[in-house]
Parts: structure tokens; sequence; C-alpha cells
């Protein structure tokens, strides 16, 4: 008689509740590998490019690696398809067919061309977020490479601007960016891994975590101060509430004395250390003087525009990422630099690729995206799993910090937007696998506290 292998808690999970769902060629070591190789370089755009051609870049390879081991998987096994079973779908596909209607009646063929394929390139990312990321890697190696990921990019941005190291500065400016595109992009990023990094500090398992949770935070913050972007620190602002709102519970009465003198210490720090010109161009929001902030002045220049754009063409929109052309086009941009630029607000640029009638689709996603991660979080903390609830809450919070800072960037594109629409269809599987977990170490059949 052959004696089994001694399994670890870990593989009893996964073998008694994965139950073939989650076991396949879509959960192997390398694939899950490239998968985190693709997300952890989102906050490193400058390092991504390898010498040769434009494809070499790290996270396009990672991604066709990921599509030549998968196909043959998908080839073989069309069963496993199953797994993008998600609600998400109706509206997300949608809105891309949607996408390609105002394409084809596009007035700005070339503007539309290239918007579609910047579409149809985030159309993979999804689909390999829902295939690739299981109920284990969502709040295990996933969870950690994006904490990990931007939170070191944050630190970065940190040393740019704080630290004055150019190298992280955004040219022209000091304004932190990291080792990514632009300061607006660095404070996008930060939005979205704010709520992370709190829950890393607060439920982490270890102290190690806890830590890292902590002093990422701090970086995270830090970022977003160091891009000097009103919008993020506003954003960051409404986040900071939705947070208190969230761990409340956790302040106990004895502690809460201790809470109040810790940010007291924290806010004297601030005010000690952050830059006067931080301070300048938040308070340029509330000011009473007469706009002088050209930034500002071409912001309200593209509302304009967009508005204009959207009234010839109500319907169906002039296709994908053509604001551009409508702006340059424009009175408007003589007052400026009179290149093409994108309007600064993602629901202006659907406004004007897709009209009313994708505008009112791409709504109904979000509101799907928003429905899924809002379920999940009070499913989980109906059956009294806490842990579990606050985790799809922080990425309900992230999702709703993108949403927030939307109104300020156009990021239809973005890869961490793109990752949420993903994770807002996992995250049900993710539910559904907890609760499963939990019933059978109830029975008995599993061990408890699986760590």
């Amino acid at each position: 008689m052959v004696k089994q292998p001694h399994l670890s808690p870990l593989e009893q999970l996964k073998q008694t509740v994965f139950d073939g769902r989650y076991n396949s060629c879509f959960d192997g070591r390398m694939v899950q590998l490239f998968f985190i190789i693709i997300i952890c370089s989102v906050p490193f755009f400058k390092w991504r490019a390898l010498p040769g051609p434009s494809f070499m870049r790290v996270d396009w390879l990672a991604m066709g690696m990921l599509i030549l081991l998968l196909a043959p998987c998908v080839m073989m096994n069309k069963s496993s398809l199953s797994r993008l079973d998600s609600s998400i779908w109706g509206a997300y596909l949608l809105f891309l067919f949607m996408n390609v209607i105002s394409f084809l009646l596009s007035p700005f063929p070339d503007n539309a061309s290239s918007g579609l394929v910047t579409l149809a390139q985030g159309f993979v990312l999804v689909v390999m977020t829902i295939l690739v990321v299981n109920p284990i890697s969502i709040e295990r190696e996933l969870f950690w490479a994006i904490v990990w990921s931007t939170g070191i990019g944050a630190l970065l941005a940190c040393l740019g601007y704080f630290g004055g190291m150019e190298q992280f500065q955004q040219e022209g400016s000091n304004r932190g960016v990291g080792a990514t595109l632009s300061s607006n992009n660095m404070a996008i990023m930060c939005i979205f891994a704010y709520p992370l990094v709190v829950y890393a500090a607060v439920y982490a398992k270890s102290g190690g975590g806890k830590l890292v949770g902590f002093l990422f935070t701090l970086f995270v913050v830090g970022g977003i101060v160091g891009t000097l972007s009103r919008a993020g620190f506003l954003v960051m602002l409404l986040t900071s509430a939705l947070l208190l709102n969230q761990y409340k519970g956790k302040f106990q009465v004895r502690y809460f004395g201790l809470v109040i003198a810790a940010f007291s210490v924290f806010a004297v720090v601030a005010v000690l250390f952050t830059p006067d010109d931080f301070v300048e161009r938040q308070l340029s929001l509330v000011s009473d003087e007469p706009a002088q902030d050209r930034s500002l002045d071409r912001r309200s220049a593209y509302v304009t525009v967009a508005f204009d754009a959207f009234q010839d063409n109500p319907v169906i929109g002039t296709g994908p990422d053509t604001f551009k052309a409508h702006w340059v086009r424009s009175v408007e941009t003589r007052f400026f630099d009179m290149e093409e630029r994108p309007a600064h607000n993602t629901y202006l640029e659907v406004l004007v690729a897709n009209g009313s009638i994708g505008f009112i689709i791409f709504l109904v996603l979000l509101g799907k995206m928003y429905s899924n991660f809002n379920s999940a979080e009070k499913n989980l903390r109906l059956h009294g799993l806490e842990r579990e609830s606050h985790l799809a809450s922080a990425f309900k919070l992230s999702f709703i910090g993108i949403c927030l800072y939307f109104f300020f960037k156009s990021g239809l594109e973005h890869k961490y937007f793109l990752l949420l629409i993903g994770l807002a269809g996992a995250i049900k599987h993710y539910e559904a696998f907890k609760l499963e977990q939990q019933q059978l170490e109830q029975q008995g059949a599993l061990p408890e506290h699986l760590e």
C-alpha cells in the first residue's frame, strides 16, 4: 500500500474546495508568475522597456507568455472557460460593442482606430484577470503584489518630491512621479492602493506584514502629496473618511486616546514637513482670486469642448479616444498649446466617444462593478467572515477612489481600472469559495484558521 504524502492545510484547501475549479493550468506557477509580473510592472513605466524593438516591454512579453501558456489549455479543456462566468460581461461587452459602432461611423478614423486598439488590449487584460485570479491569489500573491509594487512606486515619488531626486520628478517641475509616466498617473495609482495598504496594516496575518502595510500607507499618502495633485489630495481625503468609517469598529475605547495622540503627532509632522508649494496649490482650489492657474483654465476649456462635441453627436458619439481630435480643432485650444490632449475626465471622454447610449452603458458597468464588490462584502460579513469582508470592502473603496479620480483624469485604459473590472467578476467566486471553506471547517473537513 502506497503511503499518501502529508498535505499542508493549504493543499488540503485547494484539493477539497477547489475540486478542479481552480486547480487547473490557469493556476500553474508560471501562469501566476507572468500575471504578477504584469501587475507589478504597472507603477514602473519608465523601466518597462527592454533593449530592442518597441514591443520589447516587460508587460507585453509577460502577456505574450501568458497567452502562449493558456491557449493550449483552453483548446484542450473548453469546460475550464466556466471560470469566465461573471455578471459583468453583459455591460462590459455591450460597452465595447458600442465603441465598435462609434468607430465605424467616426469622422476621426485615425484617433478612433487607435482608441479601439487600446480597448481591445484592455479586454485581453480583463479576460486574463478573471481566468488567472483565483480565491487564494486574490488575498495572497495578487494582493501583496499590488501592495509591494505600488508602495515602492509611491516611495520613489516621495524621494522625488521630498528628497529632491530629479530622476523621480516630473520633467520641468519638482512634482514626484517615481518611475511612472506623470504625476497624475502616480496619484491615481496611490488612490487605488490606499485602501489596500490600510487593509494590510490592519489585517496582515503577521507582524511583519502589518509593519509593511503601515509603512506603505505612509508612502502612499506621501506619494499623493508629492504629486502636488489637487484632485488626488481631495480624493484621498474622501477615501480617508470612508476608511475611518469602515474600520471604526477596530478602535476600541481603551485605545481611542492612543489613536488620537498618534493622529495628532502625524498632523504636527505633516504641517512641519509639508512644503509651502503643496499648501499653496491646494488652497488655489478655494481661492477667491481670479483664476490664474493655467491648468485649471485648460480643464474648464476641456468641459466646453466636450459638451460642444456631444451636442453635435449626442447619440453614439464620434468614436473612442476622439476628444483629442475635437480639442485640437477647437477655438479654445488657440489659447493654450494647440496640440492633441485628453479631456482629463474619463466621463467626458466616454460622452464624446460614445454619446448618450454608450455613456449610460458605461454607468451601468460601473454600477454592476460596485454591486459585486458591495454584495460580496455584505454577504461575507453576514457569515462572520470579517477579514474577508474587509478585503472585499478594500477593493470596493479602491474602485470608488478610481471612479472619483475619473472626474479629473482620462483613465479608461489604465491597468488598475481594467484589473478592477476583472476583480469585480472574480470577487463573487472569492465570496462563494470562502463560504464553502467556512462550511467545511465547521464540519471538520478542513483545519480551522488556515494560515
